[in-house]
């Protein structure tokens, strides 16, 4: 009871405690602790399946270990199994594997390795129980996912001794094996679904075989390859800078370059669609052709069906709030950029005139020509400046602590209509150059002469169903300058203080 504590043991014991509170995250780096997880770690849990967790799920961070095995290579872990696959599973379990199995299998797997690593004073991670399950902040990993577009698809048919049958292919029941059909190449997510489904692989499982196992060959071959680490793939900073080709040969499937889309007994005109058009501009097929190349009311025709998840074929090309719609499409491409000023305003919606800019074949029943026009749309040069399209306008109505503002009338004008003639979408509905004043008149007919802001927005704030005049002015003219990232915000840009000389 009355012995002393040797001064030797006593370093040795609080040596042993810092090393537990680096290692266990029970007192490890605060900054860790609330820091996401970077794209290379994974959260290894059970499935729901299994019942609720008894500890905290293990982060695993995959780029820890591939540094620390480089030597000993993939197979380390992920055992071929005899398949001869380069890259196999990490674990293979029956599906009615039960809890103890997993947990046993993971243990086994993780911990063993571990162990056997100390036993030869390797480098070697945790051994216990609390060393692994780290209760911790619950935080997003920092992960996003490569999308295979386009140019990505460009760079891999180009590589030499590649062709459409090194990564496509079906399941032939005949055969009992996948085997290559020309002409029905496809997205790998059209087959490949969310989990594994017996033999057939879950998407994220095929992709991780498949194409790092391809990367992997090629980098045993001291060939040319893609990334074999999870950041090269799903670090954003690693995707921004894989370069975009300028020219993508076109992905021959036997489409036409332009349709006619109708539906039976529509009351509306039928659509001309520049298929050939739109192509370059989609980041892949699979933009539009969600789920199989196939026409739209294959999977969503007027009244829905289960395959299309009851999504009516209205809704499947005019839907808003879907960028997977025509008209979603559309919007969203002008609720960004140089658009949003007026676009991306509150309230703003496609105005019903909008219709016949698509709607421009003929009427239902009607036989149509062969092929839709593909009709170019021509912008009439500005109109000079007059009386009715002054080059600037002063606004001084509410003068009193500001003097009156001076809106540059002919060159924001000037602005808008450069931007629009870079777009062909933009000139595709603007049609006119007259179409550009809605943006900030909203109200009033194109072609027609705007009346003055005060015929609708009163001086009362309290006018209740719209803004007053002062509101409007700064909602409209600020809310543009914001949306399109133009610095000049502040009130003493656009109109300085009484008493001061104005700003030149």
């Amino acid at each position: 009871m009355g012995s002393r504590i040797s001064p030797m043991l006593m370093v040795a014991f609080s040596s042993l405690l810092m090393v537990l509170a680096t290692t266990t995250g029970c007192g490890g780096d605060p900054d860790k602790q609330t820091q996401p997880p970077g794209a290379s770690t994974l959260e290894l849990r059970l499935p729901d399946s299994a019942g609720p967790l008894q500890r905290p799920a293990t982060r695993f961070d995959h780029a820890l270990h591939t540094d620390a095995l480089e030597s000993e290579g993939c197979a380390v872990c992920h055992d071929k199994g005899g398949t001869g696959a380069i890259l196999g599973p990490f674990l293979t379990l029956p599906k009615n594997a039960s809890r103890d199995e997993l947990m046993d299998s993971y243990h086994h797997k993780c911990t063993g390795c571990h162990q056997e690593r100390a036993r030869r004073r390797a480098k070697a991670g945790p051994q216990t129980c609390g060393d692994c399950h780290v209760a911790r902040q619950s935080l997003p990993v920092a992960r996003t996912s490569v999308s295979f577009d386009a140019s990505l698809h460009q760079r891999h048919a180009s590589t030499p001794g590649f062709d459409c049958n090194t990564c496509h292919h079906v399941f032939d029941e005949g055969q009992q094996k996948l085997v290559y059909r020309k002409g029905e190449e496809s997205a790998c997510a059209y087959c490949h679904g969310g989990a594994d489904d017996g033999k057939k692989l879950s998407l994220r499982h095929a992709v991780h075989t498949t194409c790092v196992g391809c990367h992997l060959e090629r980098l045993q071959k001291r060939l040319s390859r893609g990334p074999v680490q999870c950041v090269g793939c799903h670090e954003p900073s690693s995707i921004s800078g894989i370069a975009k080709l300028k020219s993508v040969q076109r992905m021959e499937r036997g489409q036409k370059d332009s349709a006619w889309i109708k539906a039976l007994d529509a009351e509306f005109p039928a659509v001309g669609f520049d298929h050939a058009a739109h192509e370059p501009l989609a980041a892949s097929c699979s933009s539009c052709h969600h789920h199989k190349l196939a026409a739209c009311e294959t999977c969503h025709p007027p009244t829905g069906k289960p395959e299309g998840g009851y999504v009516g074929l209205e809704r499947a090309y005019h839907q808003g709030d879907s960028e997977r719609t025509c008209v979603g499409c559309h919007l969203a491409k002008t609720r960004t950029g140089d658009c949003a000023g007026c676009h991306a305003r509150p309230g703003a919606q496609p105005s019903q005139s909008s219709c016949s800019v698509c709607h421009n074949g003929p009427a239902s029943g009607v036989q149509e020509p062969d092929r839709p026009p593909t009709q170019e749309v021509v912008l009439q040069p500005l109109a000079s400046f007059s009386e009715a399209f002054p080059e600037n306008v002063t606004i001084g109505l509410m003068s009193h602590d500001y003097k009156p503002a001076v809106v540059q009338h002919g060159r924001i004008v000037a602005r808008l209509d450069g931007i629009a003639r870079r777009s062909k979408l933009a000139m595709r509905f603007h049609r006119t150059t007259e179409s550009l004043c809605a943006g900030c008149h909203h109200h009033t007919p194109p072609g027609m002469r705007p009346p003055p802001c005060s015929s609708c927005h009163a001086l009362d704030e309290k006018t209740g169903d719209k803004p007053g005049l002062r509101s409007a002015y700064h909602q409209q003219c600020m809310g543009c300058h914001e949306r399109m990232g133009i610095a000049k915000v502040g009130c003493t840009d656009c109109h300085a203080r009484v008493g001061t000389e104005e700003k030149r």
